[in-house]
């Protein structure tokens, strides 16, 4: 699986997420990948550049421009550290810069150059100071982290190589608890979730015992580990009970997923989202009854706001589409142009204008852009449908989401249903 990721990971090895590439980079070549040498060691001289604080590229926005610089030079550290090229000055210097409130992963990060580059001292140092920090939330600093993806990374290089296994072991079980409060991970947090788990997995377990109950089934357990089980909705009907017949504390845990017969209602958390629907002529559809009404052939203009209760650079917008219906395709010479329409005295393109969209892609059933929105004006993005199929179909809700804080999410209201009739 790693050769295909790895050939897309190529393209961004000298860019602004070097550090991210240089490491996978890194584990590709460790697999057994042959990894292009050009491309490495490029990679690894921006990083040096990262380190020594003459890296030239655009940084991303955020509220703490000194602690996240600190953080992505740790990253840079530690990335050469695999390749015996980082300077024990710099990490040194690093280190003794290292602001009050950094994070315990670039902390990790730093301790793990250390002791790679042979400063075993400095790097117990980092070690012992790493378990008395926490992950302030609060504030936006553009790692694309979170308190889940840093334990989660900190569990994970930990266990790795080797270092304060009893530590890492603690911070796992703190990292369940917090994914128990969760709802929505995001891609980060997932993969650095997955990448502990294999690290979890090769920890011998001890040996445990216990009784399992499903109904009038009981199932006697006598495991060394991690035990599994997956079952269908129809064998927990009448509850599930684990009793722990071992001497030691047992840690268990409970996930369950369905399909909800009811679409789901509207709700907004840091973020609001609300579609209108517009004729080409710029008047506004009003649903009937809760229900829409287009005929063949008929063109029907979306709008969507979108609102933040504070900046959010990384908002993530996804639209589906009711079956009937199929995006315009606006580089078709016959289309009608999105700047030949007028919305609230305005043409659109100039309530474009006004908004930070950094992505837009029109897909075969849904609409989907990346969007930078803050509390002080609305962002609108408009996007052209054609009725197409004759029908009556679900209208799915609207999302919103933050792609690095994916509990910062709206679902708008939307029509119950779409009628498509022939002309």
């Amino acid at each position: 699986m790693i050769e295909p990721i790895y050939r897309h990971i190529e393209d961004l090895s000298v860019g602004s997420f070097s550090d991210v590439a240089g490491d996978f980079l890194t584990d590709a070549q460790d697999e057994g990948v042959r990894v292009d040498a050009d491309v490495l060691r490029k990679t690894l001289s921006r990083l040096q550049e990262y380190l020594r604080g003459r890296g030239n590229f655009s940084e991303r926005w955020n509220d703490r421009p000194e602690l996240y610089r600190q953080i992505y030079q740790s990253y840079a550290a530690y990335v050469l550290a695999r390749h015996k090229k980082a300077s024990l000055s710099d990490i040194r210097r690093l280190a003794g810069e290292a602001r009050l409130d950094l994070p315990a992963l670039p902390l990790l990060h730093l301790a793990l150059a250390a002791k790679l580059q042979g400063d075993q001292q400095l790097s117990d140092q980092l070690m012992e100071k790493l378990k008395t920090v926490q992950r302030e939330e609060n504030y936006y600093l553009g790692d694309y982290g979170s308190r889940v993806r840093d334990t989660a990374q900190v569990v994970r290089l930990l266990l790795q190589y080797r270092q304060q296994q009893s530590f890492a072991l603690s911070r796992a079980e703190a990292l369940a608890r917090m994914l128990e409060r969760r709802t929505y991970l995001s891609t980060q947090e997932r993969n650095a979730i997955f990448m502990a788990a294999v690290q979890l997995d090769r920890v011998p377990g001890d040996e445990w015992s216990g009784e399992l109950s499903m109904g009038s089934v009981l199932k006697t357990l006598q495991q060394a580990g991690e035990f599994n089980l997956l079952e269908s909705g129809s064998s927990l009907r009448d509850g599930v009970t684990l009793s722990n017949t071992s001497s030691d504390p047992l840690f268990a845990t409970l996930m369950y997923q369905g399909h909800s017969k009811l679409a789901p209602p509207a709700e907004s958390n840091g973020v609001s989202i609300q579609r209108r629907y517009f004729t080409t002529d710029g008047q506004a559809i009003i649903a009937d009854d809760g229900a829409l009404r287009m005929k063949v052939g008929e063109l029907m203009l979306v709008q969507l706001e979108v609102k933040a209760d504070k900046r959010r650079p990384d908002l993530l917008l996804v639209d589906l589409l009711p079956a009937g219906l199929e995006l315009e395709n606006q580089n078709l010479s016959a289309s009608i142009k999105l700047d030949e329409i007028n919305i609230d005295t305005q043409p659109v393109s100039e309530w474009q204008r006004r908004s930070r969209i950094s992505h837009q892609e029109y897909r075969d059933d849904r609409y989907v852009a990346a969007i930078d929105a803050d509390s002080y004006s609305t962002t609108r993005v408009f996007y052209l449908v054609r009725a197409v199929t004759p029908g009556n179909y679900q209208v799915p809700v609207p999302l919103v989401e933050d792609m690095y804080d994916p509990e910062i999410r709206a679902l708008g209201a939307t029509p119950d249903i779409l009628f498509v009739t022939q002309p």
